[in-house]
C-alpha cells in the first residue's frame, strides 16, 4: 500500500457523496473536485488534492455489496502489489456513526492515454465506444492480452474491470469486479 490521499479527503468524498441523492442521482461535486464516474457499487471523484476517492454508495440492502467492492478491490491490490498494472493506491477505512467505517479505495489518477473506454472481461474486450478507430481497437486488443497475461499470473479470475493507457501500458484503475478463488 502506499502512502497517497488523506483521511480529510476521504471524508470529504464520503460527505459530498452521502449528502446527495446517490446512487439516484448525480452528486453536485464543489470547486475542486470532479466527478470521474458512478457506477452501480461506487462513485468515483477526483479530489481536489489530485487523487482518486471511490466512495461505496449506502443503499439501503446493498450496503454489504458496495462496502465488499471496495474491500475486495483493496485485496486484490495489495495482492498484485509490485506488478506494473498497478497504481499508487491504498484504502481508507472513514469513521461513521455505530463503530461503523466506510472503505474507500484511494488511488493516484491515471489519465487514459488509449481509447475512451476499455473494460475487460473473461471474453475479452467489452463496452468500447463505437467511435474509436481501428487503430485504437487494435491497441485494445494488444493490451488485453498483455492483461490478461498479468491476471492469469496473479490468479484472477471471473475478471470484470476499466483499464487505462499510461505510456504504452495498460494499468488498472478499478479491479472491485475481479474475483479469485480463495476470496
Amino acid at each position: 500500500m502506499d502512502d497517497i490521499g488523506t483521511l480529510e479527503e476521504a471524508e470529504r468524498a464520503y460527505q459530498i457523496i452521502c449528502t446527495e441523492s446517490v446512487p439516484f442521482g448525480v452528486p453536485s461535486v464543489p470547486n475542486g473536485w470532479r466527478l470521474l464516474k458512478k457506477g452501480n457499487c461506487r462513485t468515483g471523484l477526483l479530489g481536489s488534492d489530485g487523487v482518486v476517492y471511490k466512495v461505496p454508495h449506502l443503499i439501503e440492502g446493498w450496503r454489504d455489496r458496495t462496502f465488499r467492492n471496495s474491500r475486495r478491490e483493496a485485496a486484490n491490490l495489495e495482492l498484485w502489489s509490485g506488478e506494473s498494472f498497478v497504481p499508487l493506491w491504498r484504502l481508507i477505512e472513514v469513521p461513521r456513526a455505530r463503530n461503523e467505517t466506510v472503505p474507500i479505495v484511494v488511488m493516484e489518477f491515471v489519465e487514459n492515454q488509449g481509447p475512451p473506454v476499455m473494460q475487460f472481461n473473461a471474453n475479452g474486450v467489452g463496452l468500447i465506444d463505437p467511435r474509436i478507430t481501428d487503430q485504437q481497437r487494435g491497441e485494445l486488443a494488444s493490451n488485453y492480452s498483455v492483461m490478461k497475461a498479468a491476471l492469469v499470473a496473479v490468479e484472477a479470475f471471473d475478471y470484470s474491470g476499466c483499464w487505462h493507457l499510461r505510456d504504452g501500458l495498460a494499468i488498472v484503475i478499478d479491479a472491485g469486479g475481479v474475483e479469485r478463488p480463495d476470496k
